[in-house]
């Protein structure tokens, strides 16, 4: 795999070398072609430049040529439009309409059109235009209803009709259907557009329905009419006469408060950058899958064995030595499979003795462990019944004896009457002796073997036991037990009331605790009991590294929930109390 892997990073590499430099190449005729959109706008906005320049020569030719008489308007107007249908020389646009118009902007007269209305021209525009003494270009004076149009120009003129004072002749153009077939080419998808300043189309030739409104391209090249530079890009298309995108060429008009678009669909236009493109990737990919596939032929008998022997290598790791090992190879490979196979086989066997000397000593430490625990079982039982013994004849003998002695001092203190003070004070210091024998006597009994428990039941035993360790030291202890007087199996009560002993004691001795409480309380068939104190707690970093706690005491409350098949869980934070958790099957 890692043979193949160079194999493929290298020629990764080569064809990505090769394919940079072609993507370059394209860039490059890309770039070519937008220069020559560019070059080419230029050439149509200096035509249509040069086109204005000679129509108004026309005008001032064709002015001072006429021979009206001073203040008829209409005849000179309707004479120039003559002249100039006559001798104009513009193949991309004609003259609809000449008007002539005063230093106030006042149209006077001018020929009719054929259809729509003319605007009176701007004031402002004729001004300039008369003072400067040059014509004025502007846009076209016909109303928006009136269809085709383009833009107009104003010739400043002094003829003897206008009694040597300077008037202006407006000639208004329409249509520039002549300039595609001027084009190179430009049967190839060309269009042209002419724009304002703001963006508004004054003439398209491949939409004109347009007229009047925003090109579809101002937001593309509204940089380049601000700052009046010529430009080129690649477009989104818009209309229904082409789709996908266009290139798109601007520059301004020399003479004009206008800029030329020409437009191209961008298939057209990159069709050599296509084509190369094309050829790059269908060549490269033939070239690349050529190059993998021999590589991969060649090192195939190499990297396929290899891989079988490392799949046997994961297998073998995995656990799997039943599989016997088969690599079809040659020369060193299949001496190599041959040894694989022999320490496949010599694994196996070992594993397998391994295996049943495992099961062996699992039995044995299973056994021993089942011995263990019936011998704890019987320790604890006869822990328990040995308990019992003492508990009942420390009752029978020393209590009683104890109880006799205490009544026979009282008998001898009756009996001495009037006695010497030192007399008086023996008898009732040995009295006094006697009664706190008799009552550690009784207290040691019930720490033993409580009756009660046998008696009255584990709530009896276990409210006795928290008086006794508790209560009379000043902590608060809260009993629950949702068991009513039902009684529970004399081991399982034996068990429960030896942890709340245990823990008690532990929470007299210890924990330094106000609140403690018990609660005992049956969940379908468990039964669970739990102890909890407010002390302060130990770190659970007591309880050793196999989960059995340190201490005679917690180990043992462990051992003899385990003995009844139940789970206990004590949690405990240095001060934030402790709390042990009993949970019993009752089954």
């Amino acid at each position: 795999m890692r043979i193949m892997t160079y194999v493929c990073v290298g020629l990764l590499a080569l064809f990505g070398i090769l394919g940079y430099l072609d993507v370059a190449a394209v860039r490059d005729i890309q770039d070519q072609v937008l220069h020559e959109r560019i070059a080419l706008a230029y050439s149509i906005a200096q035509d249509l430049d040069k086109d204005f320049a000679f129509l108004a020569s026309d005008v001032q030719l064709a002015s001072r040529n006429l021979g009206a008489s001073s203040g008829d308007y209409g005849t000179v107007a309707k004479g120039i439009s003559e002249s100039l249908k006559q001798h104009a020389s513009s193949p991309f646009f004609e003259v609809s309409f000449v008007g002539i118009v005063n230093r106030q902007g006042q149209l006077l007269a001018g020929t009719t059109p054929e259809d729509g209305e003319i605007l009176p021209p701007d004031t402002g525009k004729v001004r300039s235009s008369i003072e400067q003494d040059s014509p004025v270009i502007l846009g076209s004076l016909r109303s928006a209803e009136a269809g085709e149009r383009f833009a107009a120009l104003i010739v400043p003129v002094r003829a003897s009709w206008t009694d040597h004072e300077r008037m202006v002749v407006v000639a208004d153009t329409v249509g520039i259907s002549g300039i595609l077939p001027a084009i190179p080419g430009g049967d190839t998808g060309y269009s042209v557009e002419v724009v304002a300043a703001d963006g508004r189309i004054i003439i398209s030739t491949s939409r004109p329905e347009q007229v009047g409104s925003i090109s579809s391209h101002y937001p593309d090249i509204r940089s380049n009419i601000t700052t009046g530079k010529v430009g080129a890009g690649i477009y989104q298309a818009y209309g229904n006469h082409s789709a996908g995108r266009e290139v798109v060429a601007i520059t301004p008009l020399p003479s004009g408060p206008f800029f030329l678009l020409l437009t191209q669909p961008a298939d057209l236009a990159l069709a050599v950058a296509h084509k190369r493109w094309n050829e790059m990737l269908a060549i490269g990919g033939i070239g690349l899958g050529s190059m993998l596939a021999a590589a991969w032929y060649t090192t195939r008998k190499v990297v396929r064995p290899v891989e079988q022997l490392r799949a046997t290598a994961r297998a073998f790791a995995q656990g799997n030595l039943e599989t016997p090992v088969k690599i079809a190879a040659q020369d060193e490979l299949l001496e190599l499979a041959g040894d694989v196979e022999i320490m496949r086989q010599q694994l196996k066997r070992s594993r397998d003795d391994i295996a049943r000397t495992n099961s062996e000593l699992e039995k044995k430490v299973a056994e021993r462990t089942q011995r263990l625990q019936e011998t704890l079982g019987k320790i604890i039982t006869a822990q328990e019944g040995e308990r019992q013994r003492l508990a009942r004849e420390l009752h029978d003998e020393q209590s009683q004896s104890l109880g006799a002695i205490s009544v026979s001092l009282d008998r001898m203190s009756r009996l001495v009457g009037p006695s010497p003070g030192e007399l008086k004070q023996e008898i009732e210091q040995a009295r006094s002796t006697a009664r706190s024998l008799l009552k550690d006597t009784r207290r040691l009994i019930y720490d033993l073997r409580p009756s009660v428990l046998d008696d009255m039941g584990l709530e009896a035993a276990i409210r006795w036991c928290a008086e006794a360790h508790l209560e009379q030291h000043g902590v608060q202890v809260t009993l629950k037990n949702s068991l009513g007087t039902a009684r529970l199996p004399s081991a399982v009560e034996v068990a429960l009331f030896r942890v709340a002993q245990e823990a008690t004691v532990n929470i007299e001795r210890h924990a330094g605790a106000r609140h403690a409480g018990v609660t005992v309380e049956r969940d379908g068939s468990r039964l669970k009991m739990q102890v909890w104190d407010d002390g302060k707690g130990f770190l659970p970093s007591d309880a050793g590294s196999n989960g059995r706690y340190q201490g005679v005491g917690l180990e043992g409350m462990c051992e003899r929930i385990r003995l009844i098949g139940g789970v206990i869980k004590i949690v405990s934070a240095p001060e934030k109390g402790t709390v042990i958790s009993v949970d019993i099957p009752l089954d």
